[in-house]
Order: structure tokens, then sequence, then C-alpha cells
């Protein structure tokens, strides 16, 4: 038997202070042994004296144990050394509040039972504990250290609370129906963590280790009296000195076979943490940016507080466990504080997503685009530099004892090979890097360590400072690889014409002719910055969607819950490493590998089964592999860009046909704080009579636009009626009508509160212009039309007129391929070099240099999508349905939704919002749709009958007649709205 207390327990966050009481603890046993024979001899000596039992016995030795005939009876039966031991116990014999009485009685006399009503379910209770000692600590042993390990656990015990013992104890939960007279041994405390220790139900995944991090905790185990009849004390030591680590299974299962445990119980204020998979999928449609398809899942780890009760108790199958969450500890969650999610997978998806924004797709931008994502960059561009690191780690002599120790917390297995152990590790190392887009303009070692700490959050004992600088030294060389490849790229770019253009055309503040490369080189950091800046607001919005998420897909509803909830219940039939590895998870509230077991119960080891009452589900729902339960995230910020064509024919009985159509094109942007949407739509309906065959058709088409913001200005209202203005489309004095309304909004908004409004417009085009567009259309199907070429320098006028591009870049632009195609050469219309280039984009120059046409990329594609849709428009009126009697030829429902969806695509082209970047927007309408409705007002005015359809493209606007094609108005949250 040993004589000291397991160090994983300590008082104050010293150790061997409980070990201070074994000495007294021992004396007592010795009295338990040696009593009868001293008050036999006792009461020889002396007849009437009461010592017919130990605690009497010690009652009578009170002040007598100088008496020299007390101390000729310790000599007669050889116990001297007891005697001196008793002496030494001094005051304790005569304090009533010492718990020698107790501790001296048979553990039989203790009875506790159950109360009378038991607990809600599942909670834990106890009895009125009349076999309770408290051991209270006699001194503080300031030499204590506390060893770390892989197995170890650090319970600090309060001084003042000291050491619970109880004979006669009852099991807590009483529907497991164990037998009462139980040996409790109990603590409550603090779980602490050192350097390199998981923290139960602690602070894990936060990515930094704090020694001083604990959790208020209570620790019961519960042993069985070999023999009741023996006194408390007898049965109180060998338990005392043989307390298991509660984080080691075997030594747990020793305790269980050798010492008579019965069980533990650890009731912990924490956090378990459980992962998800997390998909960006259809409420998040970025297709504008770049569709990200469903099932583009991110492992996500979150955590949730709880006052958590874990069990464990031997039966004959083997050991029990029971996690449960107390109800009653989890009020007041509704909002969905206590919810914590590690972002670092999820910070890498968003960044792959937005990429691809069409932003980005610009020549010289599309160089820097893979540098955004660093973690995929990694992955694709440096993969065999990430191979060598995770393989390095793995094989090296150091690290990989720290590794192995703790993977099973990740993989649920400790047996797994060195490639999945290495495939984890490139993939975490991968994740880490890509959480900051920023990190490649960041001081590599900051870079660095926020890597080693987001591997050490998952792997505790890499946490170690030596063991940090190890990985380092691995790590650190990668980053600054990417580092460099960066640099590179960006030093080639600033000498490249075109790259201050497209920094500002995405909100970069530079000038659109900068050449100096230091501005460049501020430009491109600049747009970093804004990309990772915006990356990481979009998590952080996410967070808010994931929490709510969570709270209504668990069910956190606050409330006045009560009782216990289970969450997971099984049996470890074995103590191999890998089931030891799972207790361990159990015990530190990781929980992933036991969802890994629920998703997929034939992977369990063979040493461990759940109870079909397991319920982690609530946590994160079963599904295949490691995606748990698939999550979308239900962000406030979202892109959408729709283009879709319908159409239905209904035939009566009497043989009349109608015909619906409907195509629309949609651009909308729900940003944080600010919202735009544009749309075109078009419909057509036909109605053919049978009897007489006589008809009606009708087409109409309308384009809407508003501007919708938490923080509206009149710089923003202004601006975004202002290009209307200046383009003639509406009457300068409805402008100021709208600044005039928003004043009105701004005095009647309190000081220091934003005012939220937005701004519908619509332009609903008028009979005659849609009978013009439809003559324009029957004459501009083909390639070889003039009408089509006509139409389509048309909409290139109007995007110069107002501002897409300039005079003087498309003479650039022109210069640059006149000498590439020969007959080019003798051509000075620009329209007509862009025309015939429409299908092949220029190439380099003669002197082999990089250009970029930039005028041609900006008019070309829309330019020639007006006559497109002007085509496709007329096809739609002139079609004879199906039904209707036609000898061939005839459309199907399916053939009008064609149609409809290709007009619908040619008028995307025009659909733009004006944003800086992203969900950010410039105060005015975007030239290229001011443009659209620009030659949409020209096609309004009436076609006299012999008149040419195209005769009044490219005229001057009539202002008054075009202002009353659109209608705008001025919402409030409440209120009407206000028509301007």
């Amino acid at each position: 038997m040993t004589d000291q207390i397991p160090s994983w327990m300590s008082i104050d966050r010293t150790l061997g202070d409980l070990g201070g009481w074994l000495p007294k603890l021992q004396t007592y046993v010795d009295l338990a042994d040696h009593w009868r024979d001293i008050a036999t001899s006792i009461w020889k000596d002396a007849a009437d004296a009461p010592v017919d039992g130990p605690v009497k016995l010690v009652l009578y030795l009170d002040g007598k144990l100088a008496d020299p005939a007390v101390l000729e009876v310790f000599s007669r039966l050889g116990l001297d050394a007891f005697h001196a031991k008793l002496v030494a116990l001094g005051n304790d014999l005569t304090d009533a509040s010492a718990p020698w009485a107790k501790l001296l009685m048979p553990c039989s006399s203790f009875v506790e039972s159950y109360g009378a009503t038991a607990p809600a379910a599942g909670d834990p209770e106890d009895g009125d504990n009349p076999g309770l000692v408290v051991l209270k600590s006699p001194a503080l042993d300031q030499s204590g250290t506390v060893a770390a390990g892989p197995g170890s656990l650090k319970f600090d015990v309060s001084a003042a609370a000291g050491l619970e013992c109880e004979a006669g104890s009852v099991w807590p939960f009483r529907s497991d129906g164990v037998a009462p007279g139980l040996l409790r041994i109990g603590v409550n405390g603090k779980v602490a963590a050192d350097a390199g220790l998981s923290l139960p139900f602690g602070e894990i995944g936060t990515g930094h280790f704090d020694t001083s991090a604990s959790a208020d905790a209570r620790l019961d185990l519960f042993f069985r009296p070999a023999d009741p009849a023996r006194s408390f004390v007898e049965a109180l030591v060998p338990s005392m000195t043989r307390l298991p680590d509660p984080l080691d299974l075997q030594a747990i299962a020793d305790a269980v076979q050798l010492a008579g445990m019965e069980g533990l119980l650890l009731v912990c204020d924490g956090s378990a943490s459980a992962g998800l998979g997390a998909t960006i999928g259809a409420d998040y449609e970025l297709a504008d940016i770049g569709a990200i398809t469903a099932g583009a899942v991110a492992d996500l780890s979150f955590k949730r507080s709880a006052r958590w009760l874990l069990s464990l108790r031997a039966t004959p199958d083997g050991l029990h466990f029971v996690l449960s969450r107390n109800l009653s500890c989890d009020r007041g969650w509704s909002a969905g504080v206590d919810v914590e999610l590690d972002y670092s997978a999820l910070a890498s998806k968003v960044h792959d997503a937005l990429v691809k924004a069409n932003d980005l797709a610009q020549p010289m931008l599309a160089q820097i685009r893979p540098f955004l994502s660093p973690g995929t960059y990694l992955r694709d561009e440096a993969g065999k530099l990430v191979d060598d690191v995770a393989s390095a780690i793995v094989t090296d002599p150091v690290l990989k004892t720290a590794v192995r120790s703790d993977i099973g917390l990740v993989l649920g297995t400790s047996q797994a090979d060195d490639l999945a152990v290495t495939a984890y590790l490139k993939d975490r190392i991968v994740a880490l890097a890509g959480d900051q887009a920023g990190g490649i303009l960041s001081d590599v070692d900051r870079w660095t360590k926020t890597i080693t700490d987001g591997l050490a959050s998952r792997l505790p004992l890499l946490a170690d400072v030596d063991l940090q600088g190890k990985l380092t030294g691995y790590i650190k060389p990668i980053l600054s690889q990417i580092e460099t490849d960066f640099g590179a790229t960006v030093a080639k770019l600033v000498n490249t014409q075109g790259l201050a253009t497209e920094l500002k055309s995405i909100g970069v503040d530079i000038s659109a002719d900068e050449t100096r490369a230091d501005a460049l080189l501020a430009g491109v950091r600049a747009l970093v910055d804004k990309f990772d800046g915006f990356a990481r607001d979009l998590i952080s919005k996410t967070g808010d969607g994931v929490a709510q998420k969570l709270q209504a897909r668990f069910g956190w509803s606050g409330g006045t819950g009560s009782g216990t909830e289970y969450e997971l219940i099984g049996t470890f039939r074995d103590t191999s490493e890998t089931t030891a590895q799972l207790w361990r998870s159990l015990a530190t509230g990781h929980l992933e590998p036991f969802q890994r077991i629920l998703a997929a119960p034939e992977t369990a080891p063979a040493g461990v089964s759940l109870d079909a009452a397991s319920s982690l589900s609530r946590f994160a729902g079963a599904n295949d592999g490691f995606t748990l339960e698939v999550i979308v995230l239900g962000i406030t910020a979202s892109i959408k860009d729709i283009v879709e064509g319908k159409a239905q024919i209904t035939q009566s009985a009497s043989g009349d046909i109608a015909v619906s159509a409907q195509g629309t094109a949609s651009d909308e942007v729900d940003g944080f704080d600010e919202g735009r949407a544009a749309s075109f739509v078009s419909a057509w309906d036909l109605a053919l009579h049978k009897i007489d065959g006589s008809g009606t058709r009708q087409m109409s088409v309308a384009i809407a636009f508003d501007h919708d913001d938490k923080k509206l200005d009149s710089g923003e209202v202004s601006g975004f009626l202002d290009g209307l203005a200046h383009q003639g489309l509406v009457e300068p004095a409805r402008v100021q009508r709208a600044i005039e309304v928003y004043q009105a909004w701004r005095n009647a908004t309190p000081p220091g509160q934003h005012v939220q409004g937005r701004i519908d417009v619509r332009m609903a085009l008028s009979g005659a212009a849609v009978i013009r567009m439809l003559a324009l259309g029957r004459q501009a199907g083909t390639r070889a039309s003039s009408t089509q070429f006509a139409l389509f320098a048309a909409a290139g006028q109007a995007l110069l007129a107002t501002g897409v591009t300039d005079q003087k870049s498309v003479d650039r632009d022109c210069r640059a391929a006149r000498p590439r195609y020969k007959q080019l050469d003798k051509i000075d219309d620009p329209w007509r070099i862009m025309y015939a280039l429409q299908d092949n984009p220029p190439p380099d120059t003669d002197d082999g240099q990089d250009y970029v046409y930039t005028s041609f990329e900006q008019i070309t594609p829309r330019a020639i999508s007006f006559p497109g849709l002007l085509a496709v428009m007329a096809r739609i009126y002139d079609a004879v349905p199906v039904g209707s009697g036609a000898p061939s030829g005839a459309w199907q429902a399916q053939d009008y939704a064609d149609a409809e969806k290709e007009m619908a695509k040619d008028a995307a082209a025009w659909l733009r919002l004006n944003r800086k970047f992203l969900f950010w927007f410039k105060a005015g309408i975007h030239p290229v749709l001011l443009a659209f409705l620009r030659l949409l007002a020209d096609l309004d005015r009436p076609l006299l009958a012999g008149e040419d359809p195209f005769a009044t493209l490219g005229q001057h606007p009539d202002t008054i007649r075009s202002s009353q094609l659109f209608a705008i108005t001025m919402k409030q949250p409440t209120g009407a709205p206000v028509t301007i």
C-alpha cells in the first residue's frame, strides 16, 4: 500500500497537501487494529473502564495517555510506537469537530438512503450524509510540483473545502439500481490546465493555452468496502492511496479490480466541443462570384457551455459511461451565447469562394487572385512542400510523441497509421494558413504562430514551448515561400500596363493612370487588406447565423427547464489503447470521435459500444463520414444573379389557346448594412380564339432597381439618382425632391441614430417602345444584318456616353489591334473593328508584350447582347403556339421558356449594381445600367408608318418624355412610401 495521495490531486495548486492527512489516518487504522488488545488490558486493570469500542476507548484515554498505568499497557503489548502516534494527534482526540469518531465506527453504522422524492430525471442526488467527514488540509507543502503527461489531470481542491469522505453513501443515480453502502471520496474545486494539458470540459480550440485556465468542477469516486463491518478508516486509507487518474482508463479498471472501485462522477461547469460540417449552399448563392456547390463542406468545431455530468460505473459487461447535461444550469441561452465556433476550416472555404468573383477575373488581378486564398495556394501550388512538412512532423522523434498522444482526440483512434496522421496534419496546416488572406502581408513569424497555435488547439501537447519551437522550424519556410512567390508576382505586375485600371475598378483608391511602382504595390496591398477584411466580416456574420441555426436545431430555447438530458451512453469492454483514448476524449469534453461512431456504428472499436439511448445527434446529427451535420450557413449577406425563363400553354375545351411566358434577369446583393437589386422582366401573353381566328397579343418590358440602406445618407440619395438626371432620363427636380424627403427623415431621426431607407426605381416601357423593339429585332436576327451592326454601335455609343470607358481607350485598343489583322488596316470606324473581332479577342502586340484590350472587353459583350435581346423578343412575339393549326414550326411551352431565358440572359449583361467590392457600393447607378436605360428610353418613341425603326437611336433623350417612364418611390421601414 502506497503512502501518498496520487499526483494529479493538489490543494490550492500545490502538490502533496492531502498527503499530510495520511499519518493521522494511518494512526486511526492502527487504533482500529489494536483497540481490542488495548481495551482488554485496560479493562483488566480497571474493571469499570468504559472501553467496549474504539470510540469509547479514545474517550477514556483522553488526558490519560501520560498515566504510568496506560504507558505500561502499551509497553506490555509492544505498542510504544503506536502510543507516540496517539500523543502526536494532540488536541484532535479532544476536538469535538475532529472526524476521528466517525472514522473509527464500522462502515455499516452509516445508512444513507435516497430522498422520498426523486429529482428530475437524470439529476444526481444525495441523501442526508450521516457518514460524512471532511478532511481539512493541515498544512501546505510549497515544494510540490505536478508532472505533466498525456494522461495527466490536475484537480485542484480548495484548501477551505478539503476532502469529503463519506461512508454508507448512495450512488448518485437511483435508476441505475446500485446497492447503497458505498464509500465516497469527493472534492469540489477547480480542474486546472497546465501548458500542454487538456482542460476537461474547458477552453478547447481557442488557439492558445492559458496556464491559469480552470473550470469549476466536482469529482466523486465511489468504492465498495470489502467488509462493511470494518471501520470507516480501514476502508478509506487504501481507497485514498489508490485513487485512479480520472483520465486513465487502465488505472480506473485496475482500481475496480484491486481496490473495490464502483465508479466515478465528474460534474464540471465548462464546454464540450463537438464537430459539424458546414456548407455554403442554398442560403448563400454566390453565382456572380462563382457558384459554391452544395456539399462544399468545411469541418468546424463548436463548443457548448453547460454543467456537464459524466459518470463511469463498473458493471458485469464493463465500464458503463453516461454523459449528460444539467438543464437546471442551462437557462438563458436562447440568444445563442456560449456557442463558440472554430472557423479555421470555414475561412479557407470562404476565401476559395470569394476569389471566384468576376471582379477579380480581370487579366492582371487574376494573377493575384490565387494568393487571396493562401491555404488553397499552399495545397495546389506548394503541395509537395506541405506534404514534406507534415511527414517530417510525424517522423520527428520529439514531435511524434506529442502528436501520437493526442491524435485520438481528433481521429477517434490512436492506432491511425502515419499516412492518416500526415493527411490530417496537412489538411490542418492548409486550413489554418487559409484563415487569413492578409497573412501574405504580415510578418511571417506572426503568421507561423497562428498555425502552430492552431495545431496545439487540437493536439494539446503541442502547446509545449519547446515543441512550438520545433513546429515553427518546419512551418515557417513554407509560409516564407508563399510570400516570396507573391512578391515576385506583384513585382512583375507593377511593370505592366493596366494594373491601376483594374485595381480602381474594384474600389481601390488609386488613379487609373498610375504608373509608379510603389503606388501600384500599395494598391495591391490595399486589395489584399480589403479582401481579408471582407472575408473576416463575412465569417463573423456567418457566426451569428450559425448560432441561431444551432439554437433552432438543438432546441436551445432557454426557459426554465430542469433535470438532465442524456447525450451519450455506452460501455467500455476493454482498456486497449484505442478505448483509453476514447475515454480521455470523453473526459476532456472532446466529443468528435463519438460523433463519428454514431455516424457509422460499424467503425466503433471492438471494446466500445454505444447504447441506443445515446442522443448525441442533438449535437450534430448523423450523416456520412466526417460530415456529421450539414448546416447551411444562414448569413445576412448574399449575392444572387438569376436568369430564368418560364412559359405555359393552355388549350381550353373549345379550342382556345392561351400562352403565358416570362423571362427574368436579376442581380441582387443583400449586404450587411446596405443592399441593391436590379431586374429585367419581360412578359408575353397571347390569346387565340378558334372560332373566329382572332386573338390578342401583349408584351411588356420593365426594368427595376433599388437601393436599401440601414445607414442612408444624403450623398447616397443624390448619388443614386443624379446619374438619371445627368443622362437626361429624369427631370432634375425629382432628384431635388428625393433629397428633401431624405432631409425630413433625417430631422425625424433621434440624434446618434442612422437613417434607414429604401429607394425604388422602376422603368416600364410603353407599347410604342415595344413596337419599335420588335421591328428592330426582326431585322437584327443575322450577323450579316446591317441593323445588327447599327444596334451594336448604338449600344457602344451609349456605353461611351455614360462613362463605362472613354474614346481615348477605344482608340488605343484599335491601334493595338490593327497590326495583328491586315483586313483592319484601312478601317477607321472603331465599332467596325470591335464588331469584326467579337468572337476573336486580339492577340498580343507585335513586340510580344502583354496588352489588355480594356475598352473592347468592357463594350463588346454588352454591345452584341443588345441586338440579340431584340431579336429574341421578336421571335417570341411572332411565334405560333402548338395547337393553333400551324402546319409546322409551332412552339411548345419549353420553346417559349428557353427563348425567354435567352432574352433575360442578354439583359443580365447590363444589370450592374456599381459595387466597390462584393457587398459595398458606390453612390451612383452603374454606368452600364445607365447606358441600358438610355438605350431603352431612346426606343420609346412612336414608330410612324414607313419610318426606319432605327432612326431615333442615338438621339439625345427627350427628358420630359423619358421621365414619364420612371416611377420613383422612397420608403422607410415604417410609414407609407413617398412618390418622387
